[in-house]
Order: structure tokens, then sequence, then C-alpha cells
């Protein structure tokens, strides 16, 4: 033991080769606090939050938007016909003032998150009342609908996940791109 209180054991050349030395305690506190006056790292998949008045419907979408960044996006980062968080790190939210309608599915007003299940040709769009579980394993009995989407082949490509809501005459469009590719489809207000 040393003067300082440091103890030292050194057992090189023995049988079990080892060496020993203690040290003064680490100051966690100080470690934290340097650690928090470092530059921020950029996120690799930014979050947004979009909002679109649409017939005097506010819309509202909250979303995790990765970029390509080279990468196989559909078939790849996303597999086809498996449940996707459409977006990335937390749930994909939207707000809706009004009621929508889709197709012959009619969406309340109110917040969901949205999970898709994109396919060649198609996607699932699937509405959650769900807007808390982790969206890589959502709770799938607060589902309450599967609204198909058309999909085609874009040019150019998108090379940051876009969800946009157009406006036209009296409907709208609805519209996810990445990549190559984007799902949508027209719903109206009620």
């Amino acid at each position: 033991i040393g003067q300082d209180g440091s103890l030292s054991i050194n057992g090189t050349g023995s049988a079990y080769n080892f060496q020993i030395t203690s040290t003064a305690a680490l100051d966690v506190d100080l470690i934290a606090r340097r650690m928090s006056k470092a530059s921020a790292v950029i996120a690799p998949s930014p979050r947004d939050t979009s909002v679109f008045n649409i017939h005097n419907n506010k819309i509202t979408i909250e979303y995790g938007r990765p970029f390509t960044r080279g990468r196989l996006i559909f078939g790849g980062v996303v597999p086809l016909d498996s449940l996707w968080r459409t977006g990335a790190n937390y749930p994909t939210l939207i707000g809706l003032e009004k009621n929508i309608q889709i197709g012959k599915t009619v969406i309340p007003k109110g917040t969901y998150s949205l999970y898709s299940i994109p396919r060649k040709g198609s996607w699932t769009l699937i509405f959650s009342k769900d807007i808390e579980s982790w969206p890589t394993n959502p709770d799938r009995k607060k589902e309450i609908a599967h609204i198909e989407l058309k999909a085609r082949k874009i040019f150019p490509k998108k090379e940051q996940f876009t969800i946009e809501v157009i406006e036209n005459k009296k409907r709208a469009l609805l519209k996810l791109s990445w990549d190559d590719t984007e799902g949508y489809a027209e719903f109206k207000n009620l």
C-alpha cells in the first residue's frame, strides 16, 4: 500500500502472471457534465412535424424522417410484406381535426399512430389508437382501420422519407414517399 492509499500487487512471472493496481475513484458527475457539453450529434432520422390545412381540416403529422444514405430501402431496410413503423424512431402520429373517409373507411377525428405493410404494387396503411408503444411492437388490438394504398415508382427519388397531404378540389391526396416508391390514396373530409 502506497502513501496515497493506492494498492499495487505485481504477480508478473508467477504461475498466474497478473498485475493489479488500484487508482482513485472516477468522478462520474464530472464526466457526465463534460459529456453533456459536447456538441450534439445530428440524428440520422430527424423528427419532423408537418401541418396541413385541407378544406378546413387541420391535419398534423409527426414522424421520424430517415434518409436513404445509399441503402436499398423497400425490400432492404424496409422488408416487403412486413409491418413497418412508417418512419423512424418513435411512432408516426397523425392528428385529424375532422373525420376523414378513405375509400369506404371512415377515420374519426383524433390522434392515431400510423403503421404500414409495403408490398409491390400496393401498401396497407394502418391507423391505430396505440400512440405510446414502441413502434416495432405495437398493440395490434388497438388498430381501427386498414387502408389500401396504391404504390408507384417515382422519379426523381426521395432521399428522405416524406409524408405529404395535398389538397385538390373536394378531395385530398395522402402520399408516403421514399427512395423510388410512393404509396398514396385519396380521401375526403366528412
